[in-house]
């Protein structure tokens, strides 16, 4: 007699798939003997990974590193045609990790289900390339264009079959566990994305959905649909709900007469394990290297209020500017792209155009600016070239200096250390040292900051900058203090978690409490600077990877009081 087959059905959701993920790896490490895996969506892109070989701790690394190259792996379409994202750099990406695996050698076997743009049933794909029939099964309508297979054009198989129990056993399973998310306890849909969901459903799937066997459900609808930063997160919660489930799961294959595996994940040896980096960075760069299609970005940028030491100590410049333009790119600009725009100064400012131009293969970017209403110490331009893998470098160049930086970002557990150095060569001769250092420690909702900066320079060097959310807080990055400073600046503050809206949108608003201090030097007095005061931020993502923020400080100290508003928008 044949063994009885067990097969695993995974749900949609894009970034919610982690959490499936986590549960398929608890049934496969208690033993639960793993056949078939039919994947819906989400389902189908991390249940690939696994079938095409990796163990769960290598995929819990792949997809840690997938919120640091989102940006150039899927493109946003403005304006849109078949849908709002192109997804074709990730496929590229894919493909180049299973290292171009087909669905027939999948181990194990994979099913991906896929919607045909016709009235017709559901289809599971069983043979071709694996990472078409994935891209084929996540491609939701309005949000990803459909994928064409064969001169037949495919959506995400969740449309029809979001839960394919009925496939797994017409594939021969004996035993169908089913894994997907636990239900939105609200009584309507929560956004656009779940909407169209349940409106698409309701007209698409059949009245009665065949049921597994067993159920694990997950809770994942207080998490965005695009954000890749919780991936352990996700993939724990997946692991502890399907632990609560296995007694009742084990005791089901002992009734079907099923004989458990060794504990343990059965990939964690295999040879694909090895090298996984590689293939990945290989995949990010054919990724880079598509050809764009035609974007127009809008741009809009408030540049809060600046002080200005640089004409004689304590004496204070202060101006807010508003630019408003558009970024163009792509099509046939290839990986050139330019921005034009306007800016209104708050003082006597007569020249208002801003140009910026650059041309970028990533890591390489070289950039040109010319924004004679912003530019610090009275330089309209600027030149430069930025290497960024990792570490960051940057050569800069304007009429009267040339400048060099580099820069690191490193994590370490629930800290975050950033820091930069900058070496600059102007007139008289004259040399400046900027190095900044951020530490940045949360505790759940609660996160402390603390800043350091050494600014030296010779009399023709005119200072040096400081950076982002510091007072004495400086806006724009670039402005000049004084020849030579060391401040000092210490945050304490409360971070909220608010729902998505809808589906596509977080935001996680902060109220802090900081304190700056530090001397400023010049050759003929030195000053002892500080201020002290009260702020709100609202950082968010859109589409889980474009930024925008909106926030005000309000502090008062040595250079007086000051009420400062701020923001960042998405560029695409």
């Amino acid at each position: 007699m044949p063994k009885p087959q067990v097969a695993v059905t995974l749900a949609g959701g894009v970034a919610r798939g982690f959490a499936f993920l986590g549960a398929l790896e608890e049934l496969v490490k208690a033993g639960v003997p793993v056949d078939r895996i039919v994947g819906t969506s989400a389902g189908a892109l991390v249940g690939g990974l696994y079938a095409s070989g990796y163990s769960f701790a290598t995929l819990e690394q792949i997809f840690s590193q997938l919120q640091s190259v989102q940006r150039d792996l899927v493109q946003v379409q403005f304006p849109p045609t078949q849908g709002l994202l192109d997804p074709t750099g990730f496929e590229v990406m894919y493909r180049s990790l299973v290292d171009g695996a087909k669905l027939e050698n999948t181990l194990p076997r994979l099913a991906v289900m896929v919607t045909e743009l016709r009235p017709a049933p559901a289809k599971a794909l069983l043979e071709g390339d694996l990472a078409t029939a994935v891209r084929a099964s996540f491609s939701l309508p309005v949000v990803f264009p459909a994928t064409q297979i064969d001169g037949v054009y495919y959506a995400d198989g969740g449309l029809r079959e979001p839960f394919p129990v009925g496939v797994a056993r017409a594939l021969g399973a004996d035993v169908v566990i089913g894994v997907r998310a636990l239900p939105d306890p609200s009584a309507t849909p929560a956004n656009i994305i779940g909407a169209a969901l349940v409106t698409i459903g309701a007209v698409t799937q059949p009245v009665v959905q065949e049921q597994p066997d067993a159920w694990v459900r997950v809770k994942t609808f207080d998490s965005l649909y695009f954000d890749f930063s919780r991936v352990s997160e996700l993939m724990q919660r997946g692991r502890d709900t399907a632990r609560a489930e296995l007694p009742s799961i084990l005791e089901l294959l002992r009734q079907k007469g099923v004989t458990l595996n060794p504990k343990g994940d059965p990939h964690e040896n295999n040879a694909i394990n090895i090298g996984w980096q590689q293939r990945f960075e290989r995949g990010v760069i054919a990724a880079r290297a598509l050809p764009r299609s035609f974007t127009i970005a809008p741009a809009i940028e408030l540049s809060p209020s600046a002080y200005d030491w640089n004409t004689r100590p304590g004496q204070q410049n202060a101006y807010s500017s508003l630019g408003l333009g558009a970024d163009f790119s792509g099509g046939v600009f290839g990986n050139f792209s330019f921005g034009l725009g306007y800016v209104e100064r708050l003082n006597d400012s007569n020249e208002n155009i801003f140009a910026r131009a650059s041309f970028d293969t990533k890591p390489l970017r070289i950039y040109g600016i010319y924004d004679p209403a912003r530019r610090p110490e009275g330089i309209s331009w600027e030149l430069g070239l930025e290497y960024a893998n990792g570490l960051g470098a940057r050569v800069a160049i304007d009429a009267l200096a040339v400048t060099l930086g580099t820069r690191a970002d490193i994590a370490l557990g629930q800290t975050t250390v950033s820091g930069n150095l900058e070496l600059r060569f102007g007139y008289a001769p004259s040399l400046r040292l900027q190095s900044t250092i951020l530490l940045e420690t949360r505790f759940t909702e609660w996160f402390v900051r603390a800043r350091g900066l050494l600014g030296l320079s010779t009399g023709g060097a005119q200072g040096f900058s400081f950076g982002y959310h510091s007072f004495l807080r400086a806006y724009p990055a670039n402005f000049t203090i004084s020849n030579q400073a060391i401040i000092a600046n210490l945050e304490f503050g409360y971070r909220l978690e608010l729902p998505s809206v809808a589906g596509i949108i977080s935001a996680a608003p902060e109220i802090k409490i900081f304190f700056d201090s530090g001397w400023a030097f010049h050759l003929s007095s030195s000053q002892f600077l500080w201020s002290a005061g009260v702020g709100a931020y609202l950082p968010g993502k859109w589409l889980g990877f474009f930024p925008f923020g909106f926030g005000f400080d309000f502090a008062f100290g040595t250079i007086g009081v000051r009420l400062t508003a701020y923001t960042v928008l998405p560029i695409p």
